[in-house]
């Protein structure tokens, strides 16, 4: 799709009085770097990495297949690794390819924005021993060269398990071998404009710079359930509209999601040549309860409680770790 069809998919996508729309539907793809809910089932040794949803080959050995996800590992080797250690860099999403679904860049781009994604590694890594934790977090827009924290926005532990913190027994360590980092195979659900979209079988590998001053050859693979995007942000009961619009811009149909929700909604995701640059260390831990809290209390982060919580619903939804009063 090219022209006037591909730019009558924005119209749609910027006209809707009603809700951001299809911006909405395509900002997944910014911020599914962000939030684990769960690990999900083991690899299949059986499955290629030839679709977004399998690839079961470690970060050790590459596979050789022009440009997969473990390719990172033929990058050279930081000279100090341990220097990588609580380090942050931010992703420059502007600079991807966006794979899969294709001819999506136009739409992505205008979805983005002034968005700022930062990447850590957190101080509970071991990277002697090939372990790695990553801590997701966006930037705060005021802030440049370096980019800091946004401290009211919640933090993303991608490698902690259900309790959410690092170095415990239900962890979902990610592998390090030197220069790339693989987290490998866990779900989430990703938070936008007020609606909870799956995604499931999440990939994501890329590789330092020897100086550890970069990120490259950063790769994104999931699957995303389309129902929530057509229902909620579209505001269209026809569960099919997200698939309809992603066949009509990219071609791409939508396939069987299986598990407690069957159904032919889902899609693959993939975002290639992710790069990053360091901005500094110390990324902090924030939890959604720890920001409404000080919201409410007037100490800080004031009105961002509001972003935990659906229009015209009591209490916060989208933070169910919140229990207090209002």
């Amino acid at each position: 799709m090219g022209g006037p069809e591909l730019h009558a998919v924005v119209d749609e996508a910027r006209g809707s009085a009603q809700t951001p729309g299809m911006l909405v539907l395509l900002r997944f793809a910014v911020l599914a770097l962000l939030g684990v809910a769960a690990w999900s089932a083991c690899p299949d040794p059986t499955d290629d990495d030839d679709t977004a949803a399998n690839d079961d080959d470690s970060a050790a050995a590459d596979d050789d297949d022009g440009g997969d996800d473990d390719d990172a590992t033929t990058l050279p080797p930081v000279e100090d690794a341990a220097g990588l250690v609580d380090g942050y860099w931010e992703l420059d999403l502007t600079e991807a390819e966006y794979v899969e679904p294709p001819n999506m860049a136009i739409l992505l781009g205008a979805a983005i924005g002034d968005l700022s994604l930062l990447f850590g590694v957190a101080p509970e890594s071991d990277l002697e021993a090939g372990e790695v934790h990553i801590l997701g977090a966006l930037g705060d827009d005021a802030t440049e060269d370096p980019v800091l924290q946004d401290l009211c926005r919640a933090t993303q532990p991608f490698t902690a398990g259900p309790d959410g913190e690092f170095a415990t027994a239900d962890d979902t360590v990610g592998e390090f071998i030197n220069p790339a980092v693989r987290l490998d195979r866990f779900d989430y659900d990703l938070v936008a404009s007020g609606t909870i979209i799956p995604l499931t079988d999440v990939q994501l590998t890329f590789g330092f710079t020897p100086d550890g001053a970069r990120i490259e050859m950063g790769r994104l693979r999931a699957t995303m359930d389309t129902r929530p995007i057509s229902l909620d942000i579209l505001n269209n009961e026809d569960p099919y509209r997200g698939c309809e619009i992603i066949f009509e811009t990219s071609k791409r149909e939508c396939f069987e999601c299986g598990g407690d929700a069957p159904g032919n909604f889902c899609i693959g995701l993939e975002i290639a040549d992710l790069p990053g640059t360091r901005q500094g260390s110390g990324l902090v831990p924030r939890r959604c309860e720890e920001i409404i809290r000080e919201d409410l209390e007037d100490v800080g982060c004031d009105g961002r409680a509001e972003d935990f919580q659906r229009e015209g619903e009591d209490g916060y939804p989208l933070c169910p770790a919140y229990t207090e009063e209002r």
